[in-house]
């Protein structure tokens, strides 16, 4: 029944020593991890530390040799996030709240409501079953008014990303909770040096997108759902439905919402999340690519997807050269038709048979889709990026193929040019039976836009 985690976020002011040269002598990644309100830094320190084990034991069965010095882990510690007053959200301001509401609602009386708070502890304040929907709006409305980030942060953060990237090293933020609000915004304020990347793996989100494209994670019943515009549940665990199993029950949401007693613990949500920051870290070695200079690629022209019958799938073919190696990521340029919604996009990787798609070797996810200009389909956006979780071996000299369509049906993207515009083998049908034969293959069509990343 705990409370404690309804809303620890990422990014504030940093805690512990960033480096102020490239991690490793081939560059490397820092790993950020930071939190919010409601947590305290020892706490943050213990949810880090957990990313961390977990990260570094996938890590090492990918490459049971690798320079762990490449890999550095940095807590962005924030304890200031503001209420809709405008003051310092903190924990005996939210507890308040939630007792006011509770009281007017006819739930029961102020004894008895602190009394329930603390019914475990008389540290860690707890959310009684029994509260139900019955406080849902009201407690959704407390919940949107403590996630504001405190923008005096903002330019330290930038300083810190900037500072790694600069470094030569890659970033990779994990964002739980509010920590996306930070850094959405941060992401836009950094300059990436040619060569390096930024990425961030979204956790629980409260916005309506994450920034860079990148995947999120978020349980079905989590409590952040109730924040208007969140970012839709995409994962169930199977072993943790005593925190995740009720829509109605607020006390049992909030449980959810807990990073490591919930998505770090998860069956499913912690493969995900360690999964896509693994991902990332790998990306180092381009296996094959297309795009121009600084990715850049034809933003005002490209083919349609759409996964309605009758609609248009593409496949785009690549060879691997004389080694083996594994596919950590590939990146698309692809945007969406505006005004859908939050829209996510299914990309296969497929064996060849007979010059067309042949098996899936693993079906990957874009997480969030940016939009193109309703009125030019120009995509202003950089490439998107589908994260493997398998990471499968790729056989040298290898013919391989890359397909793309939009997860649900009735919605609409385009897979956007190479530039300059090039013609090549090209496949495509009319719906996202990707396996099942039915491929019409071009020698000659435009080539769209795509890399495929690994080690």
């Amino acid at each position: 029944m705990v409370f404690r985690q309804l809303i620890r976020v990422l990014l504030g002011v940093a805690a512990g020593n960033l480096a102020l040269a490239s991690n490793c002598p081939t560059g490397g990644t820092t790993i950020f991890f930071g939190n919010g309100i409601l947590t305290t830094q020892q706490t943050a320190h213990a949810a880090l530390y957990d990313l961390q084990m977990r990260v570094d034991a996938a890590l090492d069965l990918i490459q049971a040799n690798r320079d762990k010095s490449c890999i550095q882990y940095a807590l962005a510690y924030d304890s200031q996030f503001m209420d809709s007053t405008g003051a310092v959200a903190r924990v005996t301001n939210v507890l308040g709240q939630l007792a006011d509401a509770a009281v007017q609602a006819a739930l029961t009386d102020y004894a008895t409501v602190w009394t329930r708070l603390f019914q475990y502890s008389t540290i860690i304040p707890t959310l009684p079953d029994g509260w139900d929907q019955a406080l849902g709006q009201q407690f959704s409305n407390i919940l949107v008014s403590a996630t504001a980030p405190l923008q005096g942060d903002l330019q330290q953060h930038k300083i810190f990303y900037q500072a790694e990237l600069n470094s030569h090293n890659n970033v990779v933020t994990v964002a739980h909770s509010q920590g996306n609000l930070y850094v959405n915004e941060a992401f836009v304020l950094v300059s990436v040096p040619a060569g390096q990347h930024f990425n961030v793996v979204s956790v629980a989100s409260p916005g309506d997108h994450v920034a860079g494209g990148g995947p999120w994670v978020t349980l079905q019943n989590d409590i952040i759902l109730l924040v208007p515009f969140a970012l839709p549940a995409n994962t169930v665990n199977n072993n943790t439905l005593d925190r995740c199993g009720s829509v109605v029950n607020l006390a049992s949401r909030t449980r959810c919402h807990d990073f490591g007693e919930s998505y770090l613990t998860g069956d499913v949500s912690q493969p995900k999340i360690v999964s896509a920051v693994t991902g990332f870290i790998g990306q180092g070695q381009v296996i094959y690519s297309n795009f121009g200079p600084n990715d850049n690629f034809d933003r005002a022209h490209g083919f349609a997807l759409s996964s309605t019958p009758g609609g248009e799938v593409i496949a785009m073919p690549f060879t691997t050269g004389q080694y083996a190696v594994v596919c950590d990521r590939i990146d698309l340029a692809i945007a969406q038709y505006p005004v859908q919604g939050v829209t996510s996009m299914d990309v296969w990787l497929m064996t060849n048979t007979n010059n067309r798609p042949g098996s899936v070797v693993e079906k990957m996810q874009i997480a969030t889709v940016p939009s193109y200009d309703v009125h030019t389909a120009y995509n202003s956006s950089p490439p998107v990026s589908a994260i493997s979780v398998l990471h499968p071996q790729l056989l040298p000299n290898t013919k391989y193929w890359v397909v793309a369509a939009p997860s649900l049906p009735n919605l609409l993207a385009a897979w956007y040019w190479v530039f300059p515009n090039s013609q090549g083998l090209f496949a495509q049908r009319s719906d996202n039976n990707v396996s099942n034969g039915g491929w019409t293959v071009f020698s000659q069509q435009q080539t769209v836009a795509f890399s495929v990343i690994g080690h």
